[in-house]
């Protein structure tokens, strides 16, 4: 299987595309509702009030968002050389891994900041060789901006961009200040509009209450969900301890673009402990590092016997975890 997406031509993006419509389909047939705002997110707000009574809308619009994230998320890691260039494995692994649980089966927040993130993802990664970046460490602000008001907890990530400035030889107080001024820009954009209309207080308030208080995850008893979740992430720690043994192996710009995403998986473990959305669709945001790691690990080694056959067991119990709903 592994082989079949070392290639990157149009039937692998048409298998791709058919195994989202899969694993998709039992809500096309019986539509997930997308989550209600729990937080002062004024971009979801809009949005889902547009679309709160078209159920069939939501799971369509959700679905074309996450083909486009998955496809993208390729594109910058074999761009990027995380993976090779040939590959299309990192796409086939995004569809897997934000879509193998029925909640995430839906327009949601965390699915659509994700791809304004990954849109700052790119813009960090490209700076890595140009001799002027500040227009791309301001867009990865913008952009990481954007993604807040949809998704408040994605703010942490402005450090993560801080930090992964300083690891693609971006450093110094000009890309810190345009990063800055980049996030503040859709913000501001958003307090003239309330200003005009007398609610910029009152809005500004609810908005900071987000980051009033930080909770513990709250594991429920939902086996289906927290069995494949944990073996997941213990299975992400064992490759990324592996990578870390074969650094030298890469050269310098490979390693630091590895960085990245590595500390881009860390500040994603902290999303966890923020309150207003449900532990489930804060997953969806594992997808990127999932992805780009496990690919390049799964394309770099050899013998693939035993992570193919896990790799299969997790795609079929995607399969009947998300059919489930037809039955229920």
């Amino acid at each position: 299987m592994f082989r079949f997406f070392r290639s990157s031509f149009a039937t692998q993006y048409i298998i791709i595309a058919i195994t989202g419509l899969i694993l998709w389909m039992p809500s096309f047939l019986h539509p997930i509702i997308m989550p209600a705002p729990e937080m002062e997110a004024p971009l979801y707000a809009v949005l889902y009030s547009l679309l709160k009574n078209s159920p069939h809308i939501q799971v369509l619009s959700g679905f074309l968002i996450m083909l486009i994230s998955a496809f993208y998320c390729n594109y910058i890691f074999a761009r990027n050389e995380v993976v090779p260039k040939n590959s299309s494995l990192a796409a086939f692994s995004f569809v897997i891994f934000s879509s193998w649980f029925p909640q995430a089966l839906t327009l949601n927040p965390v699915s659509l900041s994700l791809l304004f993130l990954m849109i700052a993802f790119m813009a960090i990664y490209s700076s890595y060789s140009r001799t002027e970046w500040l227009d791309l460490t301001y867009t990865a602000g913008f952009f990481t901006g954007i993604a807040t008001l949809i998704h408040p907890p994605s703010i942490i990530y402005l450090v993560f961009i801080w930090i992964a400035t300083i690891i693609s030889r971006s450093s110094g107080w000009r890309s810190f200040f345009s990063t800055l001024i980049g996030i503040i820009t859709p913000f501001l954009f958003i307090s003239v509009y309330y200003f005009w209309f007398d609610k910029l207080e009152m809005k500004a308030s609810l908005y900071f209450d987000n980051f009033r208080e930080i909770h513990i995850p709250f594991l429920t008893n939902d086996l289906l969900f927290f069995i494949p979740f944990f073996v997941l992430a213990f299975v992400l720690l064992l490759v990324m301890i592996n990578s870390f043994g074969n650094v030298q192996e890469k050269t310098i710009e490979g390693r630091r673009k590895n960085a990245i995403l590595y500390w881009f998986t860390f500040f994603t473990a902290f999303l966890f402990f923020f309150p207003g959305h449900p532990f489930k669709y804060t997953v969806i945001f594992v997808a990127v590092p999932l992805a780009g790691i496990l690919s390049s690990y799964m394309l770099r080694i050899r013998k693939i016997r035993w992570q193919q056959i896990l790799w299969i067991v997790f795609i079929m119990f995607a399969l009947a975890n998300n059919y489930f709903l037809l039955l229920s």
